[in-house]
């Protein structure tokens, strides 16, 4: 028994001790520009545990045209999450780091640590797909050196964050029988549907490569959706999705006919890509690039528009619509439009993600299913409905949407401004007194810290890394603390009765444009008195 025991703790080390390096390109920004390093290695240790250390190697980076050498960044204990064939590790820690190899170059990262006055905050969202390493990367310097550490790892045939092939630049030959059509990469149609009635939909083209392409864009492609030659007398709309059709009902508005992802789905398209994208962060918005043409029909008047859906999940099964009578507890967000109006012209489609309603189901994004149709009502489409489709984004926000100071919103608060001064505290500012409104995923980190001059005075600043870890916003706020005078705390209290106020503070001091039910204000009326009111 116990040789039986120490074999299996040698079979677990060893387990535990092998290590895989990938060769990768590193693009890596400072703040005055970015710079590749094309021939970088990451190390990726499984622990053994369901975690993993990850070591960036020999990190560099080029700020105002001269090169700063870093060191061995490491992350340790990074939660891996299995993604089907791909594997998700993202991690929000403190990290140190470490001497790069080179023993010959003096390295600067490990001082940084003694410049922050502890470990750097680090957000990373990482993935290994088909052998290779992706992944973003933030570390909060800017205590230690003024700037912050932005990498990118990765070959540019997939981003961090985003579906693959979101740009429909790249297409491959799907077949059914006798039939072909021209399918984006890791998106898939009827061709290569599943289910009991598949035989009778997969001959039917309803994808094509397409030159059209949106205003702006820097590539050369789209996708065009069709819709297909009728089939039980119904018309079948024209449909991608980045998981997989299944045709398993005669009558099109049936939930046997949807899309579906499951990471336990082991088919693989032509391009042998899986059936699934994944998702490692939480978006606030997908945007999408259309141009829909309706076709004639005695049905076009009654239903005319085609739709868009983004349903964001765990990875365990699920399907697009879902089946009657089936509750979804895997579902983290959807975000849908059914109402793109046809227009002979470009037009960009973002629709925020819904997250409230599901908070409830506590499950994690890993993927993402995107199902896009020529028409919302199955069925219902004309014969010679088209769909062009270009440039599919997630959209991650590093901005707030609001900020309060000690229960008040900051006067004339705007999300791309980055600094305020003279905001009005009525007490000694803590952390605690800070109120933030923030993307869905977005890490925010706020820090108070004591003027060496001014007892009274105090400067907030609040972090924001948006949820793919690919951008970071800084705000500062400048605070003036105590109790405000000027008789304020004196004057005469009226209800609120159509006074007219020439100008409006809070009870702490602070100027306000508008007042808002329920809360006290001083306000300065037309003849100069100034007046507390009960706000109705």
């Amino acid at each position: 028994m116990k040789k039986l025991l120490s074999s299996f703790i040698l079979v677990a080390a060893a387990l535990t001790a092998q290590a895989t390096d990938y060769v990768t390109t590193l693009d890596i920004n400072a703040g005055s520009g970015s710079k590749k390093y094309p021939k970088s290695t990451v190390q990726v240790q499984p622990n053994g545990d369901g975690t993993c250390t990850v070591t960036i190697k020999n990190v560099k980076y080029e700020y105002y045209m001269q090169e700063q050498p870093v060191g061995n960044i490491v992350i340790e204990n990074v939660p891996m999450t299995n993604a089907g064939v791909y594997t998700i590790l993202r991690s929000v820690q403190d990290i140190e780091i470490v001497e790069g190899d080179d023993t010959n170059i003096s390295w600067q990262g490990p001082g940084y640590t003694a410049l922050n006055g502890g470990k750097l905050q680090a957000y990373f969202n990482g993935e290994i797909r088909g052998g290779k390493f992706y992944g973003n990367l933030i570390i909060d310097t800017f205590k230690a050196i003024r700037r912050s550490l932005k990498l990118t790892l990765g070959d540019e045939d997939y981003t961090i964050g985003q579906i693959p092939n979101s740009g429909f630049e790249k297409f491959h030959t799907a077949t059914a029988g006798s039939a072909t059509s021209q399918e984006p990469n890791a998106w898939h149609s009827f061709m290569t549907a599943t289910g009991t009635l598949a035989s009778m939909v997969k001959s039917a083209v309803h994808t094509k490569e397409s030159n059209e392409t949106r205003p702006g864009t820097t590539g050369k492609k789209s996708v065009l959706i069709t819709t297909g030659n009728a089939i039980f007398g119904q018309i079948p709309n024209g449909t991608i999705t980045t998981g997989q059709m299944n045709a398993g009902a005669a009558q099109a508005a049936n939930t046997g006919n949807h899309a579906f992802l499951d990471f336990s789905n082991e088919a693989l398209d032509a391009n042998g890509d899986p059936f699934y994208a994944t998702v490692d962060a939480k978006p606030d918005a997908i945007s999408v690039w259309v141009k829909f043409q309706q076709g004639g029909g005695d049905l076009a008047k009654d239903y005319p528009y085609a739709t868009i859906s983004a349903v964001i999940t765990d990875g365990k099964k699920y399907q697009d619509p879902e089946a009657e009578g089936t509750e979804y507890k895997n579902v983290v967000a959807k975000a849908q439009n059914k109402t793109i109006e046809s227009k002979d012209e470009w037009q960009k489609i973002t629709i925020p993600f819904d997250y409230d309603t599901y908070v409830a189901n506590g499950a994690d994004p890993n993927a993402i299913l995107v199902t896009i149709s020529t028409n919302a009502t199955p069925g219902k489409g004309s014969a010679d409905d088209k769909l062009y489709v270009d440039d599919v984004e997630l959209e991650y926000s590093s901005q707030l949407s609001s900020i309060k100071i000690d229960g008040q919103e900051i006067n004339g608060f705007e999300p791309g401004t980055y600094y305020y001064s003279k905001v009005p505290a009525s007490k000694k500012m803590t952390v605690d007194m800070i109120e933030v409104t923030a993307g869905a995923g977005a890490t925010v980190t706020k820090r108070v810290e004591r003027s060496s001059t001014d007892p009274k005075a105090s400067t907030a600043t609040i972090t924001v890394v948006s949820a793919d870890s690919k951008n970071i916003t800084r705000y500062t706020v400048d605070i003036k603390e105590g109790k405000v005078t000027n008789g304020i705390s004196t004057v005469e209290t009226k209800m609120d009765q159509n006074i007219h106020a020439t100008k409006i503070y809070t009870v702490s001091g602070q100027q306000v444009s508008k007042m808002q039910s329920g809360n006290i204000y001083v306000v300065k009326t037309a003849d100069g008195k100034m007046v507390k009111v009960v706000k109705k």
